[in-house]
């Protein structure tokens, strides 16, 4: 009895090991190296300079942020699609932080620098 314990245990090893490794695997597909992403309608996780962003969106825009210093990033979101209704927006979260409306202008992009320490952001 204590062999099949053994194997099972050995078994029941290999699998979380592997497990771990295809979500390793995973994250590093959602890590931006270049700074630059695009973002599809519905719900995003996007990691830049150690941040985890998580985006919501009803439109696809492309994203591109910038490191501003320690405490800072920048991002600049541009429509893809062309033309943006009014008041078209993206609500980007991270940390603990609640998430945060950014609101495109008419001419379907903005800037905005985000407070990665403190959770605000400012256009």
């Amino acid at each position: 009895m204590k062999g099949i314990a053994g194997v099972f245990f050995i078994a029941v090893s290999v699998l979380v090991l592997a497990a771990s490794s295809v979500s390793a695997a995973s994250s590093l597909e959602n890590q931006m190296d270049t700074g630059e992403k695009i973002i599809s309608p519905g719900y995003q996780v996007v990691q830049f300079d150690g941040i985890v962003y998580r985006i919501y969106t009803a439109g696809n825009f492309t994203i591109t942020f910038d490191r501003v210093d320690a405490e800072h990033h920048r991002v600049f979101i541009i429509a893809a699609e062309g033309e943006v209704l009014p008041y078209s927006s993206i609500y980007m979260q991270w940390g603990l932080f609640p998430p945060v409306c950014l609101e495109l202008g008419l001419g379907g992009g903005s800037t905005y620098l985000l407070g990665t320490e403190t959770g605000y952001a400012e256009k």
